[in-house]
């Protein structure tokens, strides 16, 4: 156990157990605590979802990302694709 204090513990005891350092993760939220939790706890990516218009808030809060719904990252996969020169069909590695 790592015995840190407040919410980024969970996350943190989970990503040691999984033998990933949490600036090698992502993760996602759509409280606004939980965001900055996740920030806190240094994890490489923080998603937020909103889902009740608090897109400025959560930025504010630490998410490097603000989405609507997670199918909304499936945009960034595809401007990502595109942007490598890999036709959209092409999976990503």
């Amino acid at each position: 156990m790592l015995n840190l204090p407040g919410k980024p513990r969970t996350f943190l005891e989970v990503s040691h157990m999984l033998g990933v350092e949490p600036r090698a993760a992502a993760v996602f939220e759509d409280a606004l605590a939980d965001v900055a939790a996740r920030h806190a706890g240094a994890f490489g990516f923080v998603v937020g979802v909103d889902r009740v218009g608090q897109e400025p808030e959560s930025r504010a809060h630490g998410a490097d990302v603000v989405v609507r719904d997670l199918a909304d990252l499936l945009l960034f996969r595809l401007l990502a694709r595109t942007r490598a020169g890999r036709p959209t069909g092409e999976r990503c590695p």
